[in-house]
């Protein structure tokens, strides 16, 4: 009797031949030798067979289907069957094959080739190994489950597919082995790779190994891809990857636990790379969650929404990435980290298009939420709409050295760091503007202080309208040797503190090109300046006015501007500018120079009761009379409100006076100035300061010559008194041989020529007094003192006049 097996072989022959379907999977005897399938391939009836191939659908095949180095003319399809020992098909060449929904322990096809497709829809199998082979068509795992103990699940490592890899659906692979899940190391993909809905579980080696992987078209991994692994090695390993088309990855979750969930290190990618929609990741790895180091994408890279968590690593290392268009990390994305190296890495990374992070939400514990130091945007960036970012390290956005073509934007952002900087941008270039407005805050607990712009390079203009900052142990603004070829606006409710010695904002050294203004700003300092600004340059006016306030507990001054440079007006409201510290100054001007107008309300600040303040203006240089303020006030301010005599400011309070025709307020000055001196100044022993006295009192310090005229004029007419007041008493008479009292003429010519020796009225040598009695005898002397006061008036106002006459000239 002809047994079922072998009736059943049978009619598989004959359904080769006829090129049909042979379908048991209805049948009771299922059953088929693997040797029969093999025959039908290898054997003596390969010739007779239908080109359609040898076709069966549910059957069990019995025994090992042994396919090794077999040359087949003709398909095969062997579709939900089941086999019960694995298939070898080891250096095999195949039209086409098609294991499509069918249960074996394994696939080895290593060094295979196959001319058309190979599918492997919805197989259940341990593993399946296809190393070296080359496939011509597509290889195709739709819906597939492997499950692999100490071997890869899916080992392609070095295959040629010219056309698809679809490994979607569902697609599930597992393994234990250190090896991997899925390895595709220096595998080759015509066309599309795609693992869409796929799910990867590796325990010790990677989910996805595909180092040196070459993809001729996309690459998808989204739409709920799903990978885990607890290897060393990473979740998914694509370093030196190279991508023809888009890398798509939205919407898919990846954990690491040892290693970095995505290690794409110099990945090449030509038509964007997008990791958005729902893509979560997360890793344990020092080395970070997702790696892009040296990464090159022509197109865009977008993480839109995406959510990274590192614990030991960076989220995002890209350090030395080169991407062709923008950089999106906006639209709710977070990342988060507790590394020393910080959330966000892109240092020395070259943006070709722009960089947005608006609405994005960084935290990081030990190290900077974004690193950005070196890079490159040739558009602009934006970290608005919504961006936070929080650090407990070194600084929570570092942009040092980093150069920006357009415009950077924080407006908006919140800024919170604890060890480092807010903002460390030291030695930052930007093309355009640099928004810091329209509610931005920042603080920082850091010696370093808040924000630093230390030698940044602005093109336009930098705005921190409305912003709030806060330091607590360094200047709120640290931008020392800046920059701006515009404006600078610092108003609009700008509010900033620092309890640092350091101060508040620091800016000197620094170039403005257009203005800076203040109007509105409220500065808090506990130990330092609330404005240290010594040596800047502004191109513009200087408004430190309309509502602007500043306040310190310093022993130095409030606000300083030493060696200021300012080509238009200086706008200072001294009136709301405290200081209540030792020598409560509140405003230095050492050397400045103001090429326009000096605006200092004085009548407001001079009208404060009560209140001990000062100023220094030792070395202030300005063309114009000062506006907003009388010279009385000016002078008052000089005489009270400075910490020490200085002739400087007089002189060049005059000097504008002066220049501009007042020549009796240029005096008026000028002589206040020696009252000064005499007050305060070094004028050693009291002879000096005897000389100083009589100068001023008889005249004016050589600014009012006739007064000594008045003297001279007073001394004559007491001389004249005195002598005719002698013919009165008698002691006045004609000198030797003429004898008898002397005329009223001769009285007065005599008191002339003794008060007035430049004058000869011949008085003198009429008439003399009498030295016969007590009172003669004084009158005789006390001509001479009378003598000596006369010439010395006289010779006050010569040398007086001609000092006035020199200056005048």
């Amino acid at each position: 009797m002809v047994s079922d097996a072998v009736r059943l072989r049978d009619r598989l022959v004959e359904a080769a031949r006829v090129g049909e379907l042979l379908d048991v999977s209805e049948e009771s005897d299922r059953k088929v030798p693997a040797a029969a399938i093999r025959a039908l391939l290898f054997g003596l009836d390969a010739d007779e067979l239908d080109p359609r191939g040898v076709r069966l659908r549910g059957a069990h095949v019995t025994g090992q289907l042994e396919l090794t180095d077999v040359r087949a003319a003709v398909p095969l399809v062997l579709s939900r069957c089941e086999f019960d020992e694995g298939v070898a098909a080891v250096r095999a060449q195949l039209p086409h094959l098609d294991l499509s929904g069918s249960r074996f322990p394994h696939l080895d096809a290593d060094d295979s080739g196959c001319e058309h497709d190979v599918r492997l829809h919805g197989v259940r199998c341990e593993w399946v190994s296809l190393v070296d082979a080359n496939l011509a068509g597509d290889l195709t795992l739709h819906g597939a489950w492997l499950a692999a103990s100490d071997t890869p699940a899916l080992d392609l490592s070095g295959a040629t597919i010219g056309g698809d890899l679809c490994l979607d659906d569902e697609f599930t692979a597992s393994s234990e082995s250190h090896g991997g899940a899925l390895r595709l190391l220096r595998a080759t993909i015509g066309d599309t790779l795609s693992l869409s809905r796929a799910r990867l579980t590796a325990t010790n080696g990677p989910a996805l190994h595909a180092d040196n992987l070459t993809v001729g078209n996309n690459l998808f991994l989204g739409d709920g891809f799903t990978a885990n692994s607890g290897s060393s090695d990473g979740t998914l390993r694509l370093p030196g990857g190279s991508i023809a088309g888009e890398f798509s990855m939205s919407e898919a979750r990846l954990t690491a636990t040892n290693g970095s969930a995505l290690f794409a290190d110099g990945l090449r990618v030509s038509n964007g790379l997008f990791l958005r929609k729902g893509f979560l990741t997360s890793s344990d790895s020092q080395i970070g969650t997702l790696r892009l180091s040296g990464a090159s994408i022509a197109g865009q890279l977008s993480l839109n929404g995406a959510q990274l968590t590192a614990t030991n690593g960076p989220a995002l290392h890209a350090d030395g990435l080169a991407l062709e268009g923008d950089l999106f990390l906006s639209d709710e994305f977070t990342a988060s980290s507790d590394s020393r190296l910080g959330t966000i890495r892109l240092p020395g990374a070259h943006i070709a298009g722009q960089l947005s992070l608006s609405g994005a939400q960084l935290t990081a514990t030990n190290g900077p939420a974004l690193n950005v130091e070196y890079f490159k945007v040739d558009n602009s960036a934006f970290l608005d709409e919504g961006f936070t970012a929080s650090s407990d390290g070194e600084d929570t956005v570092r942009l040092i050295g980093a150069s920006i073509t357009g415009q950077l934007a924080l407006r908006g952002a919140e800024l919170t760091a604890t060890n480092g900087a807010a903002l460390n941008a030291d030695g930052l270039t930007v093309g355009s503007s640099l928004s810091l407005n329209e509610g931005f805050t920042a603080s920082s607990d850091s010696q370093i202080g808040t924000l630093r712009l230390n030698g940044a390079s602005i093109t336009w203009q930098l705005s921190l309208s409305g912003a709030q900052l806060t330091a607590t142990n360094g200047a709120a603004l640290h931008a020392e040797r800046i920059t701006v070829g515009n404006n600078v606006f610092l108003n609009e409710g700008f509010t900033a503190s620092s309890d640092s010695s350091d101060g508040v904002l620091r800016l000197f050294g620094g170039q403005i090109a257009g203005q800076l203004s203040m109007r509105g700003t409220q500065l808090t300092a506990t130990n330092g300046p609330a404005l240290h600004a010594d040596n800047l340059t502004v191109g513009n006016n200087v408004f430190l006015n309309e509502g602007f306030t500043a306040s310190s507990d310093s022993n130095g001054s409030t606000l300083y501007l030493d060696g200021a440079n300012v080509s238009g007006d200086l706008f200072v409201e001294l009136v709301s500018v405290s200081n209540t510290g030792q020598e409560g100054l509140v405003l230095d001007l050492q050397s400045a120079q103001i090429s326009g107008d000096v605006v200092l309300p004085l009548a407001e600040a001079l009208a404060e009761s009560g209140q001990e303040w000062g100023v220094d203006v030792d070395g202030l240089r300005y063309p114009f009379i000062p506006r907003a303020g009388t010279y009385r006030q000016w002078l008052r301010l000089l005489s009270t409100h400075t910490t020490a005599y200085a002739p400087q400011p007089y002189q060049q309070l005059a000097g504008v006076y002066r220049a501009a025709g007042h020549d009796r307020e240029a005096r008026e000055i000028l002589i206040a100035q020696q009252r000064d001196l005499r007050r305060r100044g070094e004028l050693d022993g009291w002879f000096r300061r005897l000389l100083h006295r009589l100068s001023g009192a008889f005249i004016g310090h050589g600014h009012r010559p006739f007064r000594a005229l008045g003297y001279l004029a007073g001394l004559c007419a007491t001389t004249v008194g005195l002598v005719l007041l002698a013919g009165a008493l008698g002691l006045a008479v004609r000198a030797h041989p003429n004898t008898g009292p002397c005329s009223m003429a001769e009285s007065i010519g005599l008191g002339i020529d003794t008060a007035v020796p430049l004058l000869k009225t011949g008085g003198g040598k009429r008439c003399e007094i009498a030295t016969t009695t007590g009172w003669g005898q004084t009158l005789y002397l006390g001509k001479y003192l009378l003598t000596t006061l006369g010439w010395a008036f006289a010779t006050l106002f010569v040398a007086g006049y001609t000092g006035l006459v020199r200056r005048n000239t």
